[in-house]
């Protein structure tokens, strides 16, 4: 077993968007795009309400925020398409850290979850033409639960499929909602900022405040 913080780790579980992916701002502007497209308009303080949670929950929220006459269907459609067209043009880049830190957790023997709120089919999309679609240990998405995070259920159904005890499964995050999941399901959470700032709760209750997935190999050794 390794060690972080005199702590003996079972298993590692990965968050995707935002955290390995870094497409936080590309899901930003084609939302504020989508919504500017059918008359609405989504402020940085609406929109990073919706970090870290599932879709069908950021659909919820603009619904209360905007009312109940908000095209979501439309909406989706038209962010998904905006979504697509970047990823076909442009492709999305793992942050940095992330490759280096994979091998590091495999070379090690370490198993390896993925626990994302997005759906199979955006893993798929982003992630078939890698070699981590195959790699990961467990792969857990919105599909396999019914409560999105802040929620704990995603993450005590990945650290469940890599034999892995909570309190000895580090989870990488990079949202306030994703370390609160992480939190409530008694996993060491390390926070990697990337599109917000960690709260104060995070701060007292996660393990670590990192700025990038390079700094996590110098506090294994």
């Amino acid at each position: 077993m390794m060690k972080i913080k005199d702590k003996d780790i079972q298993g590692v579980i990965f968050d995707m968007d935002g955290l390995i992916l870094d497409n936080g701002i590309l899901y930003k502007r084609v939302y504020q795009e989508a919504a500017e497209e059918l008359g609405y308009t989504i402020k940085d303080e609406l929109y990073n309400l919706m970090l870290g949670i599932p879709h069908a929950d950021c659909n919820t929220l603009l619904t209360q925020t905007f009312g109940e006459y908000f095209p979501v269907e439309q909406f989706e459609s038209t962010w998904s398409k905006r979504y697509k067209k970047y990823l076909e043009t442009e492709g999305i880049p793992f942050r940095h850290g992330f490759e280096a830190l994979f091998s590091y957790l495999e070379q090690n023997q370490i198993p390896i979850a993925l626990a994302t709120s997005s759906n199979r089919e955006k893993v798929e999309a982003h992630l078939k033409n890698t070699r981590y679609l195959q790699a990961f240990n467990a792969i857990c998405t919105s599909n396999d639960i019914s409560k999105g995070k802040p929620d704990p259920e995603i993450y005590l159904l990945a650290a469940n499929k890599i034999n892995s005890q909570p309190e000895q499964t580090i989870v990488f995050e990079d949202s306030n909602n994703g370390m609160r999941a992480a939190i409530a399901a008694n996993c060491m959470g390390i926070m990697v900022i990337n599109q917000e700032s960690a709260e104060d709760y995070v701060k007292q209750n996660g393990l670590f405040i990192l700025s990038s997935l390079a700094d996590v190999i110098p506090l294994m050794n």
